[in-house]
């Protein structure tokens, strides 16, 4: 139904944390996101691992982020006060099961890129278009959940999608009371410049609740729909 839906605002609460509040969270369990550690600085939130602060066991978590046996829980460095920030955004999103939720903070500007089409081993995105990459399955698009946890980054020309490689960009806009949106960013490429301002995304993967999911971006497409990026 959605099949050329890039970019939709979605209809959720506005979703409030402060920025020190996050600069804290990255000081006590932030890293250099593997492999791509020129471009993101990461906090895993909740996934299915025994180490919170490994790039790798991290990576394994987002690679293997829809399946169905994960048993992810909270990062054990968070308080109980952003524990609960967390699980209320990861409860309005449509999944069956969340498995990896991640704050990314990109340090250099993002190249077009689709996610799970490249062999992802160079840390500028660059590589060869493999078939049957890892990371594909029947989710319904857009199914990339975001949340712009940083109110800043809204007024700046940063985050873009593009039908191509070779396609004109398309910026986003959200509304001012929306920080939650989807993408699909396995159908089209997508990028970001970058910006000085502090700029934190909480990425959530995991098995989407098709219902939910159908029922939410219907929604959130006829309210939003001067906003959204069709291809």
């Amino acid at each position: 139904m959605f099949d050329r839906l890039a970019f939709v605002p979605l209809d959720l609460p506005y979703f409030d944390i402060d920025i020190a509040t996050i600069k804290d969270i990255y000081n006590r369990s932030g890293f250099d996101h593997y492999p791509y550690h020129n471009l993101w600085k990461a906090v895993t939130v909740y996934a299915d691992t025994d180490d919170f602060t490994d790039p790798q066991k991290s990576n394994y978590c987002w690679e293997n982020r829809y399946d169905k046996t994960a048993v992810p829980t909270f990062n054990n460095n968070l308080t109980k006060d952003e524990i609960n920030f967390f699980k209320n955004i990861i409860d309005h999103l449509p999944f069956e099961k969340c498995v990896i939720s991640q704050i990314l903070n990109q340090v250099k500007s993002i190249p077009l890129h689709q996610d799970g089409l490249y062999d992802g081993r160079s840390d500028d995105l660059k590589g060869e278009l493999q078939k049957g990459a890892t990371g594909f399955n029947d989710e319904i698009e857009p199914a990339g959940l975001k949340v712009l946890l940083s109110y800043s980054a809204q007024s700046h020309k940063n985050f873009y999608l593009s039908e191509t490689l070779t396609s004109k960009k398309r910026f986003i806009n959200l509304p001012t009371n929306v920080n939650a949106f989807a993408i699909n960013e396995r159908t089209f490429f997508h990028g970001a410049k970058y910006i000085k301002s502090d700029k934190f995304i909480l990425s959530s993967f995991g098995v989407i609740d098709k219902k939910r999911h159908e029922d939410l971006i219907l929604r959130s497409y006829k309210k939003y729909k001067d906003y959204a990026i069709e291809f």
